[in-house]
């Protein structure tokens, strides 16, 4: 519980200013990529799809979900992050919960989808949100993930920033490919498939960003190479 309080209290105190990252050239660069990647899961999917995304936050996914016409539903422990959600949606395009993702508030196999961008790395009990997550899928309903990686140098500089002043990041867990799908196998989650991305490191002179988004393409599917990009894109299907 000491874990979660303090995740909570530190999300709330960075609510504020937390979008701003996305105005930064390397926050766009990172924006931009991740959202492709995770687009190249979502193709093909009806306009009528259900979808929860889990720690919603201030509802940069969310909000990319629901320009694609998906119906949504955000949930976060935060209340700050969800009130910043919902000044930037409105609550007439989406559905917003304050809850908590390790005991979600919904019925058995009520979502065709549930997506989760940079959210894993905060969660207390893992084992226990994918158990909660494969019951309110569907039959044959997908798991979405992002996550941050261990083996990128954008985790080795969060790592070292967060010895020298304690921020959210200080908390967290990182993955790797491996790690991720031991934990979505012990879940009895199948045909899982890991996409990488963010591959400049977080010092990169914004003048390169178009040239490393225009090889990312040709690299995120690649098993070994996507283990040094910030972040891995993960889908997996309810057996």
């Amino acid at each position: 519980m000491k874990h979660k309080t303090v995740v909570r209290s530190g999300f709330n105190s960075i609510s504020g200013f937390y979008d701003f990252w996305y105005d930064t050239p390397l926050g766009a660069y990172a924006d931009r990529v991740e959202k492709r990647v995770f687009q190249s899961f979502l193709r093909d999917l009806p306009s009528n799809t259900l979808v929860l995304d889990l720690g919603t936050g201030t509802g940069v996914l969310l909000q990319f979900l629901l320009q694609k016409n998906f119906e949504v539903i955000g949930i976060d422990f935060s209340k700050d992050m969800i009130r910043k959600a919902n000044e930037k949606i409105g609550k007439n395009q989406g559905s917003l919960v304050l809850g908590d993702i390790e005991n979600l508030p919904f019925q058995n196999e009520a979502f065709d989808i549930v997506s989760a961008m940079t959210t894993l790395e905060f969660v207390n009990n893992v084992e226990k949100l994918l158990q909660e997550i494969r019951r309110v899928l569907k039959s044959g309903g997908q798991f979405i993930l992002g996550v941050l990686t261990s083996l990128s140098s954008w985790s080795f500089d969060r790592k070292i920033r967060g010895i020298i002043s304690k921020d959210i990041f200080s908390y967290a867990k990182f993955y790797t490919s491996f790690e991720l799908i031991k934990l979505l196998k012990g879940a009895k989650f199948s045909e899982i498939d890991i996409k990488g991305a963010v591959f400049a490191p977080p010092f990169t002179p914004k003048r390169f960003f178009p040239f490393v988004e225009r090889i990312e393409q040709k690299i995120m599917e690649s098993s070994i190479l996507r283990m040094i990009g910030a972040f891995l894109a993960v889908r997996a299907k309810k057996i």
